[in-house]
């Protein structure tokens, strides 16, 4: 959907297993709304699961959610989601600025509780400018806050020249990033068979731009993983995968218990968006007669006998 209005809201919507196709001279896609160009925009509690997004070589701006949010006054993009409906679902792109949730960004605004786990993909033979786990491009003024976000996905590219970050392609502007963290890689897969980018645990590119006390993995596959530009003490931070998933809040302040869920043996998750968790069901038999359920949530495990 595009959009050129003075006012737009979008609340409580869930698209499932979405597959997107654009056309080669498609500009902007997202799977919600390619452009958002409205003065006033609210986009709350909306949840997508794509199973593919693949575009052409004249995109410019491409998002899981959104692909270019631009001229507006005033926007809330809160408590909302992009996920992939089975570990191969993907967004695939050629060229241009594109981004898990969202390809660009800017203007005044809050993004709020967001997170994607789409992995992102440079196509053979593309071109792409800028390529971001949750944003590829955020420029915008000191009034646009990306906070409280996460994402889990990994970004793969091709072209020697993209601009590549775990989870902000590129961070422009005096914009403010907050609270946020990604488990996400950067592969580079021109060759065939994946190299870590070991230099954009974080970002890629930061020009200006205000940071606080966001993470990223420390180690991916047995490497130390490094942001440069990024990297300051309360700003953007490495953390081993120990304390990611401690379940103890002080391992990651800014992160804070009244939004964020904090369980052992898991990475946090925004409260009331926390993913459902599968269990599984064993039946024992015991004697002839008597048996026993077990059941395990997690780490917790329940016996019963029958």
């Amino acid at each position: 959907m595009n959009n050129l209005a003075s006012e737009v809201i979008f609340s409580h919507i869930r698209l499932e297993k979405l597959k997107i196709k654009a056309g080669e001279n498609a500009k902007s896609i997202g799977g919600l709304i390619a452009v958002l160009d409205a003065s006033e925009s609210i986009i709350s509690d909306c949840l997508l699961s794509i199973d593919t997004i693949v575009v052409g070589n004249a995109a410019q701006y491409v998002g899981g959610m959104l692909g270019y949010v631009h001229a507006t006054s005033n926007f809330a993009i809160t408590s909302s989601s992009v996920t992939g409906v089975a570990t191969q679902s993907i967004l695939v792109a050629k060229s241009g600025i594109v981004g898990g949730f969202v390809g660009y960004i800017g203007d005044n605004g809050i993004m709020d509780k967001l997170y994607t786990d789409l992995t992102v993909i440079e196509a053979e033979a593309g071109n792409i400018d800028t390529l971001g786990g949750f944003v590829g491009w955020l420029n915008g003024g000191t009034s646009l806050v990306l906070r409280n976000a996460y994402s889990q996905n990994n970004v793969l590219f091709r072209s020697a020249a993209v601009t590549v970050g775990a989870f902000v392609g590129h961070l422009y502007g005096v914009a403010t990033i907050q609270s946020t963290y990604t488990v996400g890689k950067a592969l580079n897969i021109a060759g065939g068979s994946p190299i870590l980018k070991n230099d954009v645990g974080f970002g890629g590119v930061k020009t200006n731009g205000v940071l606080h006390q966001n993470y990223y993995l420390q180690v991916q596959d047995g490497n130390s993983i490094s942001s440069p530009t990024f990297d300051a003490l309360g700003e953007c931070s490495a953390l081993d995968n120990e304390k990611m998933q401690s379940g103890n809040p002080q391992d990651m302040p800014g992160l804070a218990t009244g939004v964020w869920t904090f369980r052992s043996g898991c990475y946090p998750e925004l409260k009331g968006m926390e993913k459902t968790i599968m269990a599984s069901v064993t039946v024992t038999k015991i004697g002839a007669e008597n048996g026993s359920i077990e059941v395990k949530l997690g780490d917790t495990e329940i016996t019963t006998t029958i």
